[in-house]
């Protein structure tokens, strides 16, 4: 039988991709080793050097959360499946889900929980800021919530929450904590077992500096117990953390590695270079390289006559610098410029502060004093190049 579909004549060009500098939310530009282990021989999942790289990245990842909990690997998607595994595997019909909404991954988390059926109820606040304690003990008492979910660093805003206080006033109500960190791990300070963290979960191609496509989590004791309690099963098969813990060694010694799905081995091999740059460096190191990093930012932008998006008395998120959008701006074509020109991506806002904002994020290896001059010189030439009015 005759093939009546021609082969493509475009896949007959060679394969070419420039090199872009990623001054966006994510991803960011990752080093050179990262890449190179990228280009590792392919093996499968079930070789003793694959269950090597497991446990490497998995002692990686407990020091970047900050964790002892057996239960943290790296999870086969992006951010968005942390969102939803996290919460996938600790709903079950009849829960209650309050979700923190501030921000487009907040909401996207509230819409996960809907898709799932649970009772989903949200507290809201202006784009910009952050949730009291208060507010958040005043609607876990109205609305006895078994799973609480909030984002520590809101890439689409620019703000950082506190969230050191939050799993005590959880764990009072009976309530299990979910901690969005895709952002932040790896460029700002996360605690899980001293904060009582029940769930937090992370993006490999943010500040952990590694290639898109993992998502690591870590289950805390509580969230361990309401899995293994559940009464029914979880409704996503891919994303069954007691399921996938299985090939990570992550239920005990007792219990033998198995097989859940085929595991993106190269995507992992750059993960755990990513995690052993961390390593070396120190995670504080780390921390103040980014907030050093980012005050350098925000006094440029300051200087550049541009206004911070996060309100008055907010603490700005050190990853990601959000700038309002002046009267007169068309970001669209700076964003052009800078793109065409400098092949750097500058982003413009996202969900609710679409049009209201432009993003500099800086993580990971693009967290230095020279990328930060370079992407503001860029910036100023963009600005005065379109010739924007005051």
């Amino acid at each position: 039988m005759e093939c009546t579909v021609p082969p493509p004549d475009r896949l007959r060009r060679p394969l070419v991709i420039p090199y872009k500098y990623m001054m966006s939310a994510g991803p960011t530009n990752a080093s050179a080793r990262v890449l190179h282990a990228l280009s590792n021989p392919i093996i499968g999942p079930l070789h003793k050097e694959a269950y090597e790289v497991l446990d490497d990245i998995k002692a990686g990842l407990q020091y970047v959360f900050q964790t002892k909990n057996e239960m943290t690997f790296a999870m086969c998607g992006s951010g968005t499946l942390g969102t939803e595994a996290s919460i996938v595997n600790l709903y079950e019909p009849g829960d209650t889900v309050l979700v923190a909404c501030n921000g487009i991954w907040s909401e996207r988390a509230a819409d996960i929980a809907e898709r799932l059926g649970a009772n989903v109820h949200t507290i809201e606040t202006t784009h910009g800021k952050t949730f009291t304690l208060k507010e958040i003990e005043d609607a876990l008492e109205k609305y006895k919530p078994q799973i609480f979910f909030i984002v520590q660093a809101e890439s689409t805003t620019g703000v950082f929450q506190d969230v050191q206080h939050i799993g005590p006033l959880c764990h009072k109500y009976n309530c299990l904590l979910i901690v969005d960190a895709v952002v932040g791990v790896g460029g700002v300070p996360i605690f899980v077992d001293k904060w009582d963290i029940d769930v937090a979960f992370a993006g490999s191609q943010k500040a952990l500096g590694g290639p898109t496509g993992l998502a690591p989590i870590t289950f805390g004791p509580r969230a361990v117990k309401k899995m293994m309690n559940r009464k029914t099963k979880v409704h996503s098969f891919y994303m069954d953390a007691l399921e996938f813990a299985k090939n990570w060694k992550s239920l005990g010694p007792e219990v033998p590695r198995g097989y859940h799905y085929t595991l993106s081995m190269n995507l992992l091999f750059a993960l755990r270079e990513a995690l052993a740059e961390i390593v070396e460096e120190g995670l504080e190191n780390r921390w103040k390289r980014h907030h050093e990093t980012a005050e350098r930012v925000r006094a440029g932008v300051h200087k550049l006559g541009l206004e911070l998006f996060p309100h008055e008395g907010e603490t700005p998120l050190n990853c990601v610098t959000t700038v309002r959008t002046k009267p007169g701006i068309d970001w669209r074509k700076l964003r052009h410029y800078a793109m065409d020109v400098y092949k750097m991506d500058l982003p413009g806002g996202f969900g609710k502060t679409a049009k209201q904002v432009h993003r500099i994020g800086l993580m990971g290896s693009n967290a230095n004093p020279y990328t930060a001059d370079f992407t503001l010189e860029v910036l100023k030439d963009a600005i005065e190049h379109c010739k924007i009015s005051e």
